[in-house]
């Protein structure tokens, strides 16, 4: 059985949160953040989101970083260019 490697530093995790503000699939979102907030202050969350929601989504905790996503969604541009902006 493998065991997995003792991380010494913080993972950084990216939650695609683009539909933050809509029902079925942002309430999950909206909940899965909140939790992981309350579970997990080792790693650092970012939460990307569209230009519409950059201003008015707060953060849900310190480990939280909003990022605004400049690609139109399930498109080849962001298929290509995305990776290139990660942080």
């Amino acid at each position: 059985m493998t065991t997995l490697p003792n991380l010494k530093r913080p993972l950084r995790i990216g939650i695609d949160a683009r539909l933050w503000s809509e029902t079925g699939v942002g309430r999950y979102i909206r909940n899965l953040t909140k939790y992981i907030a309350q579970a997990d202050m080792q790693n650092q969350y970012y939460l990307f989101l569209r230009k519409e929601q950059f201003d008015t989504v707060e953060s849900p905790g310190i480990n939280f970083l909003n990022v605004l996503q400049i690609f139109n969604g399930n498109s080849l541009e962001e298929q290509v260019l995305f990776p290139a902006v990660l942080p």
